[in-house]
């Protein structure tokens, strides 16, 4: 009668690179007929697929993929699309210090670009004479004729705030002006100051700080040394310490009056410290301290008369 065949299983599915296999079984004798199924072949789509976006720097790639398996067909770049820059826009304003810089930025992919712009250039340099301490300025910082006054500190309170907020080291400290036609004035932008390096200050541990008036901690100032010189830029004149940190150093000790450091307040003194008013002799860091008084910077008659006083006991410091 011939067999009664059931329906058709599949075994294996057909792929589109694989055959696949089906089977039918009588359900009189039970006889398995196998039946190989052809492989279907890729069915690459017409439309192109994006498998890497292209970035302004790498290349990306597209294809036709397989609708049935992850197939890639005409696999073709896609060429880099390049940065769209911004405009530059300055970042950084030049010192005469440091660089300025630019900046633009890609409107692509956000990557920001810089570039330098050249420093400050002094246009004029100021010097004071009897220092040797130089103010370099541009063209419209000043109007009128500009006169740099700078004055040695040795008042106690300054190197008291550098030995407390510092360290015991060599230090000289400098009142810095200037003055147009007479009048004393702060620079309207950055001035560049040269300060000559004292003598035994090693220039690979100077350091610049500015002293504020109010008592508050120095500021360190950025600087760098040229020659015999250690430069540094401000927009405020005011007191400035050279500072070498390189090793700490005993602080002067001193009874306030005795200018002649035998440990007494006496007529000499005041002696001592009337001729040095008159030029006629002069005082080392130390005994500057002691002689100056009034605390006004410098050694004139009205120390001496103070001292004379404080020794008859008509005063007290």
């Amino acid at each position: 009668p011939g067999h009664t065949w059931g329906d058709s299983i599949t075994v294996a599915t057909a792929t589109c690179t694989q055959a696949g296999l089906e089977k039918r079984i009588c359900s009189v004798c039970e006889k398995v007929e196998e039946s190989i199924l052809p492989a279907l072949g890729h069915d690459f789509s017409a439309e192109w697929t994006v498998d890497k976006q292209a970035t302004c720097e790498a290349a990306g790639s597209k294809s036709h993929h397989c609708s049935r398996c992850d197939e890639k067909s005409e696999v073709t770049a896609i060429p880099a699309i390049g940065h769209s820059w911004g405009s530059w826009v300055k970042t950084k304003e030049p010192t005469f210090i440091n660089f300025g810089e630019l900046t633009r930025i890609c409107a692509n992919c956000g990557r920001k670009e810089t570039q330098n712009t050249e420093k400050l250039v002094p246009k004029e340099e100021i010097v004071n004479k009897e220092t040797g301490v130089s103010v370099s300025v541009l063209d419209d910082t000043y109007e009128g004729e500009v006169v740099v006054d700078v004055s040695p500190v040795y008042d106690g309170a300054s190197f008291q705030l550098i030995n407390t907020q510092i360290g015991n080291f060599n230090a000289s400290v400098y009142d810095i002006t200037t003055t147009v036609n007479g009048n004393a004035v702060q620079p309207s932008g950055m001035v560049l100051i040269k300060m000559p390096i004292p003598a035994g200050y090693n220039p690979a541990t100077l350091v610049v700080y500015y002293l504020p008036n109010d008592g508050s901690a120095p500021e360190k100032m950025n600087c760098y040394v040229e020659g015999n010189y250690v430069c540094f830029e401000t927009n405020h004149f005011s007191e400035y310490a050279i500072v070498d940190e390189g090793k700490e150093v005993v602080v002067p000790q001193y009874i306030m009056g005795d200018a002649n450091g035998d440990g007494k307040i006496t007529a000499a003194d005041a002696r001592l410290v009337l001729r040095v008013s008159a030029k006629l002799e002069t005082l080392s860091e130390t005994a500057f301290l002691a002689s100056d008084v009034n605390k006004d910077k410098k050694i004139t008659a009205a120390d001496a008369r103070t001292i004379l006083r404080v020794s008859a006991k008509l005063e007290s410091f």
